[in-house]
């Protein structure tokens, strides 16, 4: 119970521990600890310990007084393991290049591409990563089995299903939209290393201004709404212009399209190029 007075002018505000008790037809209280002048601190946690004392089963606490143990990233990771079973990307592995396993090939590319858009980094702190997120809980995953030994071999498969993933992706997204295939969209961009081991890495014409650097070249092509469905990772000299014949081959005879245009930067034009535009212009592109 609190109650105010006034003293040389000045209010003050004075508070009791007071009980109730009936005295014939009346309620009256009798004060148990006088507690004089508290601090709006002292009566929050006073009140917070009397609410204990009444109930058997509950521990009252405000929000400031609860000290987290461990920090796990949960939005972020749910949001992005929805995306992958929203597209059913689990469907467009073949079947017989995959690891039948507790970690088989489907959820470690799955664990693999959750990171690539949290947050990038090498293989090497995977199993780190994941136990600072909800993936083990999510996806029932032990993120000791995520060794190096494990990683690689998986990243081989994955590769090995290169071609399965991108006739998924061209049929779910030609499904959504076959009108977004009228333009297909072809860009390559250069990832440098630091190191020598990639077999694919050369010296060559960088666009990540690191001239001295080894790298690899990154081709992508992407309908009209912007996904992705087909993508090569070249070798580091590779010239731009030379990269163009294959694309073209794969847009008529794998994923059947007529009539497209195909968009691309000054970088690959050629004569060569150009005359490959002009044979294909009435099967499959539009100069």
């Amino acid at each position: 119970m609190c109650g105010t007075y006034r003293y040389k002018g000045e209010e003050y505000t004075s508070y009791s521990i007071v009980k109730s008790y009936r005295e014939g037809k009346t309620v009256r209280k009798r004060i148990l600890f006088p507690l004089g002048k508290l601090s709006e601190t002292q009566v929050e946690q006073i009140r917070l310990i009397l609410k204990v004392v009444k109930g058997k089963e509950h521990i009252l606490s405000s929000i400031e007084n609860i000290i987290p143990l461990k920090f796990l990233s949960y939005l972020e990771v749910t949001v992005a393991n929805q995306l992958w079973e929203d597209w059913q990307i689990d469907q467009a592995f073949n079947s017989h290049k995959i690891t039948n396993s507790p970690i088989s090939t489907p959820l470690m590319a799955r664990v693999l591409t959750i990171n690539r858009c949290l947050e990038p980094t090498s293989c090497y702190p995977i199993q780190d990563w994941v136990k600072t997120t909800a993936l083990p809980q999510i996806l029932n995953l032990d993120p000791g089995t995520l060794n190096d030994d494990k990683l690689y071999y998986e990243l081989n498969k994955i590769e090995a299903n290169k071609e399965s993933l991108e006739n998924f992706l061209f049929n779910k997204t030609y499904q959504l939209n076959p009108e977004s295939y009228n333009y297909v969209n072809y860009d390559l961009t250069t990832s440098y290393f630091v190191g020598i081991k990639c077999s694919l890495s050369r010296l060559g014409k960088s666009k990540d201004n690191q001239p001295h650097r080894r790298q690899v070249i990154l081709a992508i092509m992407v309908n009209e709404d912007g996904y992705p469905f087909k993508w090569d990772v070249l070798l580091g000299d590779t010239a731009e212009v030379t990269t163009l014949k294959d694309k073209v081959k794969a847009c008529r005879d794998r994923f059947h399209l007529k009539g497209i245009s195909l968009v691309f930067d000054r970088g690959i034009i050629s004569e060569d190029n150009l005359q490959l535009v002009d044979e294909d212009e009435e099967k499959t592109l539009k100069p």
